[in-house]
């Protein structure tokens, strides 16, 4: 059986048992601590972009510099 339901103020109450039933709105608290937290996770992950990125270019030259198989410069006809 669904409850049924009707508005008083800010606050839904139930039409059979009078118990108030919780809002799905976020309140101003819980904006703040996502908003929060939120922050802390993109300042996390600026950091973590800022030490990686040199890094994975210096790999990248690294690889470059390692493979198997290159023409020796003297060879080309410049």
């Amino acid at each position: 059986m669904q409850k049924e339901t009707q508005k008083s103020g800010n606050h839904e109450i139930c039409r059979h048992c009078g118990d108030s039933i919780p809002s799905s709105r976020m309140s101003l608290r819980e904006m703040a601590v996502s908003f929060l937290c939120g922050s802390l996770l993109l300042s996390i992950l600026i950091s973590a972009f800022m030490i990686a990125e040199p890094w994975l270019e210096d790999a990248g030259h690294r690889f470059v510099d390692r493979m198997v198989w290159h023409e020796p410069l003297d060879s080309w006809n410049l």
